[in-house]
């Protein structure tokens, strides 16, 4: 999740004081109503986290720890870390079919079309590809009669989020298609 303050639903006996914790540093109670208590936790850092949970009875009988809960606080955004071709640099012709790699820095899914424009001269072209919890998109530009270009460069544009949710914002690839 890119949630730092998660809510967490947990099982209980009603009545009962619970308590979320990781390791020995308690993140939030919650009196249980009915057979369930929603915890927000305090703020969690980035990474990996394993938390536990205690209920304490209205007798004041505490429980044992819970079996373990592994949780990953994920805010970065995903980046584009290159744009690349199998086609070597040099000449096509009309028709012919060049594809367009994308790397993503992690796993995203796309909402709709990922959309890459190419700079081909006079009419920029376009060739469209979605993925889902993957690290690489490809589409393929066939080449159309006056498309020319001496550095073939690419821009990406859609909406992209990783498993966390976190949106990408930036879409500029740490090496482009022209390199």
């Amino acid at each position: 999740t890119s949630d730092t303050t998660p809510d967490f639903t947990i099982s209980c006996e009603s009545g009962a004081t619970v308590s979320l914790k990781e390791s020995t540093t308690t993140l939030g109670t919650g009196v249980c109503s009915s057979s369930t208590v929603t915890i927000t936790s305090s703020a969690l850092s980035g990474g990996a986290h394993t938390l536990k949970a205690t209920q304490t009875d209205v007798a004041l009988n505490v429980s044992a720890d819970s079996g373990n809960l592994a949780i990953t606080i994920d805010t970065t955004a995903p980046t584009i870390t290159s744009v690349s071709s199998d086609k070597t640099n040099g000449s096509y012709t009309t028709g012919e079919i060049i594809d367009i790699d994308v790397t993503f820095s992690e796993a995203v899914t796309s909402t709709g079309n990922v959309t890459v424009t190419l700079e081909t001269g006079i009419t920029d072209r376009t060739c469209t590809f979605t993925v889902t919890a993957t690290t690489t998109g490809t589409c393929n530009y066939t080449v159309v009669s006056g498309d020319t270009s001496s550095d073939l460069d690419a821009t990406i544009s859609g909406t992209i989020n990783d498993t966390a949710g976190n949106a990408m914002s930036n879409f500029t690839p740490t090496t482009g298609l022209a390199a």
